[in-house]
Parts: structure tokens; sequence; C-alpha cells
């Protein structure tokens, strides 16, 4: 038997020759989310820009500065990178951003708290932890034509999502949620405003995925 994800992954695995293909979903909404350490969550608005890539650090803050001169002061960004080797990089090139919109930065790796405008998450793992203290998730690799990434993790998590268009990766996870905010690299402003009054991402009905066990009970067998 194959497994595939969408009717779509089912079509193409069937031109390839594949025979007993079976449309389940993706295995990745069977992980339990979990948090390892629990961050006190400030009291004010915060924006996490989740496992971003090359170029959309700094549009998510030229945006975000705006956001928070022009609507809502009492706010900050976590700037999660998707790649530990952009560290460095990015902690200079931000500081000069933040010092630009004069705003405050902070590098977590040097003072594990929150408490700058602009916070760079220069720790690998954390990412949940972090998605537990936000309210409002920019999910990388959408803006940049990267394909997207996993969204349930932050909509488990109790979190509005804004992402980009290109989630060509990522297609059979977001037909999961409701209410996630799409928007391209001029619009990102606006649905950051829109975020504020947006419900949270529902959940629709995950996938059952008994089958599996069930084919490898007899195929232990």
């Amino acid at each position: 038997k194959v497994y595939a994800q969408s009717e779509k992954d089912k079509s193409r695995l069937l031109s390839l020759g594949a025979s007993n293909v079976i449309v389940l979903g993706n295995i990745k909404t069977l992980a339990e989310i979990t948090c390892n350490y629990i961050y006190e969550k400030p009291k004010h608005l915060v924006f996490t820009a989740a496992s971003t890539h090359e170029g959309e650090e700094q549009l998510i803050l030229n945006h975000f500065a705006r956001f928070k001169a022009d609507y809502h002061q009492d706010c900050q960004l976590l700037i999660v990178p998707r790649h530990s080797h952009r560290f460095n990089a990015l902690a200079t090139s931000l500081k000069q951003l933040s010092t630009d919109f004069n705003l405050s930065f902070q590098q977590f790796s040097l003072q594990e708290s929150f408490d700058a405008d602009i916070v760079l998450v220069d720790k690998m793992g954390i990412l949940n932890e972090i998605y537990a203290i936000s309210d409002i998730v920019i999910l990388g690799g959408a803006f940049a034509k990267v394909g997207g990434h996993n969204p349930l993790e932050p909509a488990k998590l109790d979190n509005v999502i804004i992402t980009g268009k290109h989630i060509f990766n990522q297609y059979a996870m977001f037909e999961f949620l409701d209410n996630v905010l799409y928007s391209d690299e001029n619009h990102l402003l606006e649905a950051m405003k829109q975020a504020i009054k947006q419900p949270k991402v529902k959940l629709k009905a995950l996938p059952d995925m008994s089958i599996i066990y069930q084919d490898l009970r007899k195929f232990l067998e």
C-alpha cells in the first residue's frame, strides 16, 4: 500500500505506476505538540516571525515597525530563524535595522528574556515554547519561495496565523485550518492590523489514521 497525503499526490503517484494508493493525510497531524519549558507570557501583544528565511526577517521587521509606530505601540516582535547558521549575520543586521527604527533589540542567547521590542531567538529547539507565549504568528518560508512550513504547531498553541502565499509544500496541512490570513509581501501591514481582530485559527477534524496501525499489525503478523 501507498499512503498519500492528498488526492493530488494520489494522482501523481498513480501516474508514476503506484498501485493501491490510499489518501490518508499528512502523518505530521499525529504529532503531539508539547513544551519542555514554560516561559512567562508577556502582558503585551506578541508577534512571532517563525521559521523565517533570508529576506523575510527584514520584510517582517519593516512592516512591524510601521504597525508599532502607527497602530499598536504596546507590542513586540520575536524572530525565530529557520537555520542556525544565519544567527550571527542576522544579529548584526537586525540590530542595525532596529536602531534605524528606534526600537530596542536583544539576542535571546545573551539574555534569556523578552525585554526588547525586537528579540532574535537564536536558540534551537524552543519554537513550540515561543508559540506558547505568542498571540500572532507570521509563519515564514512562504514570503520567500520556499514552500511554507507546518502550521499545526502554532495553531494548536492557540495563535492567529499569518502566512505568505508560497505554501506549495504545505497545502495538505493548511487544508485542516480555518481563519488563516494569507498575505503577499506588499500587504503584510494590513494583515497584521486585521490579525488583531481575527479569530484564532480553528482546527478541522484531523484524519483518522488508525488504518496505518491496522496494516502494520497485519504486516507484523
